[in-house]
Parts: C-alpha cells; sequence; structure tokens
C-alpha cells in the first residue's frame, strides 16, 4: 500500500516538474522573442507555444505593449522629421527679410537722394513687420501648447468677438481688395471659450486666408455657434488642406508664412474644448470652428 502511495506521489512529482520545465521553458522562449522584437524593426507578434492561460494572457499583454512602444515610436519619428521641417522653413523665412534689410541698408549707407532713402526705409520697414510677425508667432505657438498654460473655458459671447475681429481686419481685406460676404445671426451667440483666446484664433484664421485668397472670402456663422470660413484656393487639394493644422506645415515657404498659425488657432481651440477642421471641397478651402454650448445652470 505504501508503494502505490509512494508510486504516486512519484508520479505526481514528475507531473508537476514537467509541468514547471514547460513553463520555464514558455518564459524562456517569450523572453527571447521579447528581445528579438526589441532589438529589430518588426510587426511580428510574440506567440505562446503552450496552452497554459496565464501565459498565452501574458503574451497577449506584451503584444499590445509592442503595439504601443511601436506606435511611439513612429509618432516620434514623425515629431523629429517635422522639427527637421521645421528648422529648415522657419531658417528660410527669417533669412529672406534679414537678407533683404541687410541690402537695403547697404544702399541707403550710398544713397543721397532723400526720396529713395524713404523708399528704401519703408521696405525695411515691412521686412522688419515680417520678422516681427514670425517672431511672434513662434513665440505664441511655444506659449501656447505648454501644459501649464491650459486655457480654462467660460461663457463668452463668440458673435461679438467674430465681430471686434472682422473690423479689425477691415483695412486688411481692402488692402488686399477682399470684400468678404458675411453672414452672421440677428442675436447674440454664447459659447464656452475665451475671449483672448478666440480673438487670437480668429485673427490666425482671418490672417491665412489673406495671404492665400484670390480675391473672396466668405464666413459664415449659424445660430448654433459654428463658424465657416472658406475662400477659393487653387493651390490646395484634399491632402495639402488636411496638413493645413499641422505645425509648420506652409504652401510656400519664404512668403511671409512660418505655418504656424494656424496650428496655433486649433491648439487653442482645443483647449478651449472645441474643434477646429480644415476641408477641401469645390476648388474651395473650408475650416469650420465649433465651441462647446454654455451648460445650463
Amino acid at each position: 500500500m505504501s508503494e502505490m502511495i509512494i508510486g504516486i506521489l512519484a508520479a505526481a512529482a514528475a507531473f508537476l516538474a514537467g509541468k514547471v520545465l514547460l513553463l520555464h521553458c514558455s518564459f524562456k522562449e517569450i523572453t527571447v522573442q521579447l528581445r528579438e522584437k526589441l532589438r529589430e524593426d518588426t510587426n511580428t507578434k510574440i506567440t505562446a507555444a503552450v496552452r497554459n492561460p496565464q501565459i498565452r494572457r501574458l503574451a497577449a499583454e506584451l503584444n499590445v505593449e509592442l503595439e504601443h512602444m511601436r506606435a511611439l515610436q513612429i509618432k516620434y519619428l514623425e515629431g523629429d522629421q517635422n522639427l527637421k521641417m521645421a528648422v529648415t522653413n522657419i531658417s528660410h523665412d527669417l533669412r529672406t527679410p534679414l537678407t533683404v534689410i541687410s541690402a537695403y541698408l547697404e544702399m541707403m549707407e550710398k544713397e543721397t537722394d532723400p526720396a529713395k532713402q524713404r523708399e528704401y526705409l519703408e521696405v525695411i520697414r515691412e521686412r522688419t513687420e515680417e520678422l516681427r510677425q514670425m517672431t511672434e508667432e513662434l513665440f505664441a505657438y511655444t506659449f501656447f501648447t505648454g501644459e501649464q498654460d491650459m486655457i480654462l473655458p467660460e461663457k463668452t459671447e463668440v458673435s461679438r468677438v467674430l465681430e471686434k475681429a472682422l473690423s479689425d481686419y477691415y483695412a486688411v481685406f481692402r488692402g488686399c481688395r477682399i470684400v468678404p460676404e458675411i453672414s452672421l445671426p440677428e442675436h447674440t451667440v454664447w459659447r464656452m471659450g475665451n475671449e483672448k483666446a478666440l480673438q487670437r484664433v480668429f485673427g490666425n484664421i482671418l490672417s491665412n486666408a489673406v495671404k492665400y485668397s484670390k480675391g473672396d472670402l466668405k464666413i459664415r456663422m449659424t445660430e448654433a455657434g459654428e463658424v465657416f470660413f472658406s475662400n477659393r484656393a487653387p493651390d490646395l487639394d484634399v491632402t495639402k488642406a488636411g496638413r493645413l493644422l499641422e505645425r509648420y506645415f506652409t504652401l510656400n515657404q519664404g512668403r511671409d508664412a512660418s505655418g504656424l498659425g494656424l496650428s496655433i488657432a486649433r491648439t487653442l481651440t482645443e483647449q478651449m474644448q472645441g474643434k477646429l477642421e480644415a476641408k477641401y471641397r469645390n476648388g474651395e478651402l473650408q475650416i469650420r470652428l465649433w465651441l462647446p454650448d454654455v451648460p445650463e445652470e
């Protein structure tokens, strides 16, 4: 009888030892696979040869983390590429007006005609203003995208802020021979937002429209509080329009454009818990701004 018990215990021990060995081999196999996945650029997944549910669950969880890591890696590489493009674009944009300013300063030193000097001085003043706008955009982007500068939305009279932005751009529209078609609700429109941030958003959108408009501009606000901006943009297509809100993306380098204006507008809108979209339809660039409703008290 005792021999039978000993035999059973021995068999059980051997079975358990086999299970432990199998688990050990499985862990070793998963460890080897994980090292290979981390070392090589591959999208293959970790597999488990055993049917043990815990081992399979471990492999599944590791695969989820690997996919997350790959997504972060892709995002990092894209960000690195964007940064390189940003340095190139910004360097080009800053160098152009600086070169012009330097050239006209040299011409002024040699020029004795007061009329010519005033002409050169006006060019220098225009290029200096371009530099000021570019550096202001760079500062604004750094300032507004910091986590410590998150905007707290509050009840905002969106219709009044838009009217003021359009009034501020009246002289710019006139100088560019743009007669905008404006359609606003008769009653006041309130939404959750921030007045200063919204002023910046509208200003950046209108500035972009002035740069790339072919002489037309339509602004429409619905009674639901949505704001639409549209203008003919033959230089655009669906792909380019989808990238307009990205950092540093600009259609034309060296054309008074750092590619930050609409990106700042989108960042501010999202901080107000709203949404800013750019689409291309029927030869027109269409930008839609939406802000959340004011909660009922």
